[in-house]
């Protein structure tokens, strides 16, 4: 905001000046809306890879003070930049360890704990109906005859809802708990399919696909990946 406007400026220092009993002027109003756009655009450049350094946050930190903005004023972004942090911490091998809903073994950390929805393929077969062909005439004394096919049995899947529960990611295994349960070591865990809404497991002994809905899908495809390779 101008430092010329001594009103605004007091209400500024004061950490007032959001209040809604209280309008900046239009100058300051048109400045402060300025500085809000101009921070969004660099935190967004800033995690645009969805990671945060350290020198990135402080200086994300000291443009915000230059920009005359409290703490307050960009709270709009602590998702944004939290995550990012997060996932800078993830990629270099710092994983968070949560309070796990289960009971673990011995030695054993929880990383990662949602509620989810497990899906599993389900196989079968339809049958396609034959054709018995049909006959043209096309001239006198000459008939065009298509020919006929046999039915046959064609494999199918789909994905269906098996249930809820919880979904959790620790030092040694991935979990479900819930209506069915599941116990995947990362030892035998071959890869895993990210999705925007979920992951998909490939792992040893699997005998049909198996998916999971959850939120934060790309924070826990992370944490797993680096959990899982520290098992190898």
């Amino acid at each position: 905001m101008s430092q010329h406007c001594t009103r605004c400026s007091a209400y500024r220092s004061s950490g007032l000046y959001r209040s809604e009993t209280f309008a900046l002027c239009e100058r300051c109003a048109q400045e402060y809306r300025r500085a809000l756009a101009l921070y969004d655009q660099t935190v967004r450049q800033f995690t645009e890879d969805q990671l945060l350094t350290p020198a990135e946050d402080e200086e994300l930190t000291s443009y915000r003070r230059y920009l005359g903005l409290s703490d307050s004023d960009v709270d709009h972004l602590d998702p944004v930049i939290w995550r990012a942090r997060w996932m800078y911490r993830i990629s270099t091998g710092s994983l968070p360890v949560v309070e796990s809903p289960v009971l673990l073994g011995r030695n054993e950390h929880c990383h990662f704990a949602t509620g989810a929805n497990i899906m599993t393929e389900i196989r079968g077969r339809i049958y396609v109906s034959g054709s018995r062909g049909a006959s043209f005439r096309i001239m006198r004394g000459v008939t065009l005859r298509t020919g006929g096919s046999r039915g046959y049995s064609a494999p199918v899947s789909e994905l269906q809802f098996v249930g809820e529960g919880h979904f959790l990611i620790t030092t040694k295994r991935t979990l479900f708990v819930g209506t069915q349960q599941l116990d995947v070591p990362h030892r035998k865990l071959l890869s895993v399919t990210p999705y925007t809404d979920g992951l998909e497991l490939h792992y040893t002994g699997q005998r049909r696909r198996i998916l999971f809905q959850l939120h934060d899908s790309d924070f826990a495809f992370a944490m797993l990946w680096v959990s899982a390779q520290r098992e190898l």
